[in-house]
């Protein structure tokens, strides 16, 4: 492999600089060297877009990168980042590999409207009986800028209206881990989950909070868990853990929230939490706003037989 020609074409990868010769030569580098498929994964604008826009793709759509009249908003964003991800997709299968140190690595896990590009009529209860699609009271996709705050990336995010008195409101979504599960690779496996979030108003205290949970059950079976009551999904879970911040009125901008939940062998179903609040009375609640949902598995590689003690 030509380092320096590789340099050149990731520099203008990143700057969507590239020509399509130059970009079947960049694919041609990619298909031959596993050194250029880690440095690839290794630059921001693949870890941000591919992590972030993936998931709107149908599997046709993965296999037939860089077409032209594709409708996805990914495609019309940044065309070069979706050819190179489609290419990594080939090579390394459904599960993308986003990076990895230390005798840890990270693949993709697919989330359903990630950056919430497509827009879509989302379903007005806690959960759908579906994997893949996102949902919840007073919750809907907007598009960022004007009297709202913009969006963290691309046009669109979601909005989460004020809580209710005694509860609040949430958005949801699942994902069939039976689908992208790493299969073999390691012998510990985490799931990491990122979130960011946005307040409607400025200079006042706000609650954020992001769950993850993992669940025997497929999804088909989980929304009832929900409804019948809340603390019956807590405890059904195999699995969960959850993390709220509290930033005050002089923390503005988009806020994030990081969590990593163990995943048992039997977990089937993974479910994706979003919630937020205002604080003090239900008159003075407003909006909030979600964008750039991430998830990747975190794989702890088994020890070699000769690092094994004795």
């Amino acid at each position: 492999m030509k380092s320096d020609r590789l340099d050149e074409l990731l520099l203008g990868f990143e700057e969507d600089l590239l020509s399509p010769g130059e970009m079947e030569e960049l694919s041609a580098l990619l298909e031959a060297s596993p050194e250029a498929r880690t440095r690839l994964v290794g630059t921001g604008v693949l870890r941000e877009t591919a992590a972030s826009h993936l998931a709107v793709l149908s599997d046709s759509e993965k296999m037939s990168v860089g077409t032209k009249g594709r409708r996805s908003s990914w495609f019309q964003w940044r065309p070069m980042t979706a050819a190179a991800a489609g290419i990594l997709i080939g090579l390394f299968g459904s599960s993308l590999l986003v990076g990895g140190s230390g005798g840890v690595q990270r693949f993709l896990l697919p989330i359903a409207n990630p950056g919430f590009e497509t827009a879509e009529e989302l379903p007005q209860v806690n959960l759908v009986p579906t994997a893949g699609q996102w949902s919840g009271l007073d919750t809907e996709i907007v598009t960022g800028g004007g009297e709202r705050p913009k969006a963290r990336n691309g046009q669109q995010m979601l909005r989460l209206g004020p809580a209710p008195e005694g509860k609040g409101y949430f958005a949801s979504v699942m994902a069939d881990l039976t689908e992208s599960r790493p299969g073999s690779f390691g012998r510990s496996k985490k799931i990491e989950v990122t979130a960011r979030f946005h307040a409607s108003e400025a200079g006042r205290g706000e609650h954020y909070l992001l769950a993850a949970s993992t669940f025997a059950e497929t999804p088909s079976a989980i929304p009832d868990l929900w409804e019948s009551n809340w603390r019956m999904m807590t405890t059904s879970a195999l699995s969960s853990t959850h993390r709220a911040i509290f930033p005050t009125a002089d923390e503005t901008g988009w806020q994030t929230i990081t969590v990593e939940v163990e995943v048992p062998l039997q977990a089937r179903t993974l479910v994706i939490t979003l919630g937020s609040n205002t604080p003090g009375p239900v008159s003075g609640r407003t909006d909030h706003y979600m964008d750039d949902i991430e998830a990747s598995w975190i794989v702890l590689d088994s020890p070699s037989p000769e690092s094994t003690p004795r």
